[in-house]
């Protein structure tokens, strides 16, 4: 679907809602991931509030990239 930049982060929705993830990743070089569980995810929300912002414009500029490659798709 698409390609990551280094130092992105993958699967910020799995922590928001406990849905399935909605893709699989591979690596094209090798990579160190860090793996957080839910309930991490939520202490350091409430501890630095500006993180949850950070993930909202990230979610928003992918929803919006992906909006626009199925809009010129459809062309």
């Amino acid at each position: 679907i698409t390609q990551l930049a280094q130092g992105t982060c993958n699967g910020a929705m799995v922590l928001l809602d406990q849905e399935p993830r909605s893709a699989d990743a591979t690596t094209l070089a090798e990579s160190v991931l860090l793996k957080i569980n839910q309930e991490a995810f939520y202490q350091l929300l409430a501890s630095i509030p500006q993180i949850m912002k950070q993930i909202v414009k990230l979610l928003t500029r992918r929803l919006r990239a992906m909006n626009k490659k199925l809009t010129n798709a459809q062309r």
